[in-house]
């Protein structure tokens, strides 16, 4: 009976070891994929800021080609 117990409470402790590292390796990959979404949409908004500069700039220097065609 006592080693029934024992075996019991070991089986227990173990399970609970097991399901306390899951949660925690489920809650780093969540915190790294979060982490990769931010520095990717990061990412994206600079490429997006430096497209918008360099659009503009070629629409300027397309009005002023047109300004020189028309005179």
């Amino acid at each position: 009976m006592l080693e029934w117990l024992a075996k019991y409470w070991l089986e227990v402790l173990f399970g609970a070891i097991v399901s306390g590292g899951a949660f925690l390796f489920k809650h780093h990959l969540k915190l790294i994929r979060e982490a990769r979404e931010r520095h990717d949409r990061d990412l994206i908004d600079t490429i997006d800021k430096k497209l918008d500069k360099q659009q503009d700039a070629v629409k300027a220097e397309l009005a002023a080609f047109d300004q020189r065609l028309d005179t």
